[in-house]
């Protein structure tokens, strides 16, 4: 299984798809130091889908294929057969300076690839979640330890008074109205 925790995803509400650097990626983004890179031949949960992935982004592109796995999220959240990209290439500035190994896509899935589920999705459809609700705490200073993701719900360890909810305003990027 993948690890969520144990590599470097960087959780964005810009993508649904999720996607990792794979083993065969031999660019120089992919093989920079410190980044981890996907093995499926180590993984017995692992399955081929053999779609092709092209996803062009404003800052770099990659290029891939589609595979399954079991994703581990930690707090024993568990995901199995979960629809993900194998980067094989990739360009790009973002790609070249980002401190992250893929990406775990949080948009709806009307953004997702192929007809994915994407991961938030399948923690809920999975029954791996009570609530379909996630969100973000920020430390007030870049690079201060304690930025937390909640998956299924807020903490009142990270906020003083009431939540206040907010209608989207379409079901495809978490802008409110």
């Amino acid at each position: 299984p993948v690890c969520w925790g144990c590599w470097g995803g960087f959780p964005t509400t810009g993508s649904a798809t999720m996607w990792v650097y794979s083993r065969e990626c031999s660019t120089d983004i992919c093989t920079s130091d410190g980044r981890v890179r996907y093995d499926h031949s180590a993984s017995s949960s692992w399955r081929r889908n053999g779609t092709g992935l092209m996803i062009r982004y404003g800052s770099g592109s990659i290029e891939g294929y589609l595979s399954y796995e079991t994703m581990d999220f930690g707090n024993k959240k568990i995901v199995h057969n979960q629809m993900f990209g194998e980067v094989t290439y990739t360009t790009g500035r973002a790609f070249q300076w980002g401190r992250y190994d893929g990406i775990v896509g949080l948009a709806f899935p009307k953004l997702a690839i192929d007809g994915a589920t994407p991961p938030f999705d399948s923690l809920f459809y999975q029954e791996q979640l009570s609530n379909p609700v996630f969100s973000f705490y920020f430390t007030k200073k870049p690079g201060q330890a304690g930025s937390a993701i909640i998956l299924g719900g807020v903490s009142d360890r990270f906020y003083e008074g009431k939540v206040h909810w907010h209608p989207v305003r379409s079901p495809s990027y978490w802008e409110i109205t």
